[in-house]
């Protein structure tokens, strides 16, 4: 969860200085702003997540390039519909009551679509986030 962005940012580090402009969004997730029970070594590494970008934000800015983090939330996917039965099956729970108590700890009362993300992504990437540099914005609804 922290390795592959560290390495990746690491490998692509000259490259990304040399050009003006140069736009890296790395994902984090709504875990990185606090904590979860039986969760330490994920909560960790996306807190660890956000400490990257911050300081590569900071090393990076002089030559024009930001780098930013998304913090999506809940989104409905197939890996999720896994974990959402697997939990319904742990507390013996139909996958909509499950649902339904995941959607209540939701701002929006609702899953993230996976084209939300996407036009954060894009809007982060674009010249008119030219002035965000070193923030993670959360996609929670």
């Amino acid at each position: 969860m922290l390795d592959g962005p560290f390495f990746a940012l690491k490998a692509a580090w000259p490259a990304l200085t040399k050009s003006a402009g140069g736009r890296v969004v790395v994902t984090a997730s709504t875990a990185s702003f606090g904590g979860a029970p039986h969760k330490v070594a994920y909560i960790a590494a996306k807190h660890g997540v956000l400490g990257l970008v911050r300081v590569a934000a900071l090393e990076g800015a002089a030559q024009g390039l930001t780098v930013n983090a998304i913090a999506p939330g809940w989104m409905d996917t197939g890996m999720m519909r896994g974990q959402l039965e697997a939990q319904a099956q742990t507390l013996n729970m139909s996958t909509d009551e499950v649902i339904a108590r995941f959607h209540a700890e939701t701002p929006g009362g609702r899953f993230v679509d996976v084209s939300e993300v996407a036009a954060t992504v894009g809007f982060l990437v674009s010249p008119c986030a030219s002035g965000v540099n070193g923030a993670c914005v959360s996609i929670s609804g």
